[in-house]
């Protein structure tokens, strides 16, 4: 199975990079504009969006797994406040 998405993959950008040469576009936006008009180039940037999106959410999911976790194995030292302790520092430090 991995084999086979990794050569999925691989056509995949292979293919990508033709295009990028033969229309001599070299970004998505452009190449689904120029293969399906205005209309390719707005599913372009969709998907894009979809994908960095759920990328995002699957780091915060990570983030949230990781900060209750350790939360969890200090709670005894912290006397039961741990997580609200750990939350307020990361949000201290965005600000």
């Amino acid at each position: 199975m991995l084999v086979a998405v990794a050569g999925l993959a691989f056509n995949s950008i292979r293919m990508l990079l033709e295009m990028c040469d033969y229309t001599g576009n070299s970004s998505y936006e452009a190449i689904g504009q120029a293969a399906f008009g205005l209309g390719g180039k707005i599913l372009t940037v969709l998907n894009i969006f979809v994908h960095t999106m759920g990328g995002t959410n699957r780091h915060f999911r990570l983030l949230t797994f990781v900060v209750v976790f350790v939360g969890s194995r200090l709670n005894k030292t912290l006397g039961g406040r741990t997580v609200r302790v750990i939350v307020r520092s990361i949000i201290k430090t965005i600000d």
